[in-house]
């Protein structure tokens, strides 16, 4: 069975799914919904379910996750056999390498396929090309307030150096406030503002965060953050998906890029409102730069986990009648 993505038909999908995946974005409708925001589709069998979507930035390409459910694989292999290839070719995201052997093997098992094989390729556009980190957040929220150990004190004095430096401006609130969305909006401009003089502006650079509010529109009720202000001036806001007791993904991190320290003030804070809530750990996802993945490491995280993309190779386009008896 073969149905469109909408929030509540993904969340009783996921909900159905006992499985606790390591990289817990796996487990978000949310990330879902909004990975494939133009256009994505859900199959189920009587054990698994399958997201597929169109790859956000690449044009006629498609994008495949692990398997949810019962994981064997075996409907992703039905699945990518007789998918209706694009130009620029299918993609999987963010798998592990068992995860990958696992498909590998389903495939062996198909007597007649069009898929050739997996190729692992390097990551250059989405946002694991760097590992996925998961930040302890009662580590992180010491870094606000409290006695650090020496080492501690050693390994985070520049970050709460440049919290204490943000601290003596910045205010912030929770997400759930009247004016949340123009208050997000306007957050947003002065961000592309800032992209745009720093010469790092693209033509699409909003188009999550507008998807995001479209959602916040739709679902209120959906989503948790907070609200940054220096002033009566809107500089950022946050937002997080809780997927389970302990664990919040972060969505959104998106702040001033002028003010000095403002970033380091909004994980920190983060971290803390979450602790208080009794959620331990906070998967702050991975990264499309060096810079960025760099920042995400500074805060020593619990755990981080390396995910891959590969694509899959179809045999010769033009030749339909051609199909390969088994998959090496």
């Amino acid at each position: 069975m073969m149905s469109t993505l909408s929030l509540e038909f993904l969340k009783a999908t996921l909900t159905g799914d006992q499985k606790a995946r390591v990289d817990s974005y796996l487990n978000s409708a949310l990330y879902y919904l909004i990975t494939g925001r133009k256009g994505a589709w859900l199959y189920k069998s009587s054990h698994s379910a399958l997201i597929v979507c169109h790859h956000p930035h690449i044009e006629d390409r498609l994008i495949v996750f692990p398997e949810i459910g019962k994981a064997d694989y075996e409907l992703t292999a039905s699945i990518l056999k007789d998918l209706d290839v694009p130009k620029n070719g299918v993609q999987l995201a963010r798998y592990s390498e068992d995860e990958i052997i696992a498909l590998k093997h389903q495939l062996s098992k198909v007597d007649y396929t069009p898929v050739a094989g997996i190729s692992v390729i390097e990551e250059n556009m989405m946002d694991w090309r760097y590992p996925i980190h998961i930040l302890d957040t009662e580590k992180v929220s010491t870094l606000g307030k409290g006695k650090l150990s020496p080492k501690a004190k050693e390994s985070f004095k520049q970050i709460r150096k440049k919290f204490r430096s943000a601290k003596e401006t910045i205010t912030h609130a929770p997400l759930h406030k009247d004016n949340g969305l123009r208050f997000m909006k306007a957050a947003l401009k002065v961000w592309e503002g800032n992209m745009i003089f720093e010469e790092k502006d693209t033509e699409d650079m909003a188009a999550f965060y507008e998807e995001f509010f479209k959602i916040i529109e739709k679902y209120p009720e959906t989503l948790n953050g907070l609200l940054f202000t220096q002033g009566r001036k809107p500089v950022g806001f946050c937002i997080w998906d809780q997927i389970s007791p302990d664990t919040a993904n972060s969505l959104i991190n998106l702040g001033d890029r002028s003010i000095k320290g403002l970033s380091d003030y909004q994980v920190v804070s983060t971290c803390t409102e979450l602790l208080k809530e009794g959620i331990k750990y906070l998967n702050v996802g991975g990264s499309e730069t060096p810079s960025l993945d760099a920042f995400k490491t500074k805060y020593q995280p619990h755990r981080t986990l390396p995910v891959l993309s590969a694509d899959v190779i179809y045999t010769k386009a033009g030749n339909p009648d051609i199909q390969v008896l088994r998959v090496i």
